[in-house]
């Protein structure tokens, strides 16, 4: 189905528009995939700014551009986290970065849904090799969104912290989710990271979606999408290289201060139990410290979830 939407958008952007007649993409009505109807056509919503490969590849730091081995720019695609997972499974990936203007099946963490209506904000997956065990890359998704909030904050986003385990959060709302998926080699591991950064979110996009969240045009940021994409793959790529390097162990100091709920009470949700402390910190391969009744726990990321600290 997102090669027949492909195809569509590749009309659209193209002619400028097309029937609405001829919009046949029976999975979700024109709007809820970011684009507009008027006058009885279907077309792009206000001034878009596509992605575009040659852009992003002259824009990538140094290192980032000597570890580029692949990059690919997906029109529509269900998820690029699906599909480079698929890929590994045959070949290693380290060194590939697929971005999509609109993904149909774009996944969070946990199963939950993220939206990415065309051409507004950044969906990407980056290949990256590392010869760690899979308990020791628990830290990874952690040295990503503190790659991530650091490149908002030199955007100008003083508020960007990181919320265990793999969020990043500009004040109390949402603004980018990271989901990590190993595929397991016979002496390394293939970590496939995927990004979702809200720019420019519409209220459309937002209807349904259950908790807060916020995007950089809310901050008065519209950076030009194909500079902020190669920026953001730069920093992923830096804080990767750094990881398989030193592993998270160096990094959990930046982490902690940068963690929204550090030192705070917070609930931990696990199955069907729910834990009340207070977060004390993370650990060198990625797991969170909340003391609890007076007993010192440590949480995994993959099989809990944090719910927003009390005031």
């Amino acid at each position: 189905m997102s090669e027949q939407l492909s195809h569509l958008l590749r009309r659209i952007v193209r002619e400028g528009g097309i029937p609405k007649d001829e919009f046949d993409f029976g999975q979700a009505a024109p709007e809820e995939l970011g684009l507009a109807v008027k006058d009885g056509a279907v077309g792009m919503a206000g001034n878009v700014d596509l992605l575009d490969e040659s852009a992003i590849r002259n824009a990538l730091s140094p290192s980032a551009d000597a570890w580029l081995r692949e990059l690919k720019v997906f029109l529509a695609v269900d998820s690029t986290n699906s599909r480079m997972v698929a890929a590994a499974q045959s070949a290693p990936v380290d060194g590939c970065v697929w971005l999509a203007e609109l993904q149909t099946a774009g996944r969070g963490r946990r199963g939950r849904r993220w939206l990415t209506p065309f051409a507004r904000n950044i969906a990407l997956t980056l290949g990256c090799t590392v010869n760690q065990t899979p308990p020791q890359v628990g830290g990874l998704s952690l040295a990503v969104g503190l790659a991530v909030a650091g490149l908002l904050q030199r955007e100008g986003v003083a508020s960007a912290v990181v919320k265990w385990p793999n969020d990043v959060y500009i004040g109390d709302a949402k603004v980018c989710g990271v989901l990590i998926e190993v595929v397991i080699r016979a002496s390394a591991c293939d970590c496939i990271i995927g990004i979702g950064l809200n720019l420019d979110l519409p209220e459309s996009a937002r209807t349904g979606i259950d908790q807060k969240v916020t995007d950089l045009k809310s901050q008065g940021i519209t950076p030009n999408r194909n500079l902020f994409a190669a920026a953001l793959v730069s920093a992923v790529v830096d804080a990767a290289n750094r990881f398989k390097g030193e592993g998270f162990a160096a990094m959990r100091p930046a982490y902690d201060a940068m963690h929204l709920c550090h030192g705070k009470q917070v609930r931990i949700v696990q199955g069907n139990q729910t834990h009340s402390g207070q977060a004390l910190g993370v650990t060198a391969t990625g797991a969170l410290r909340v003391r609890c009744d007076g007993k010192i726990t440590e949480f995994i990321g993959g099989e809990v979830s944090l719910r927003p600290c009390n005031p």
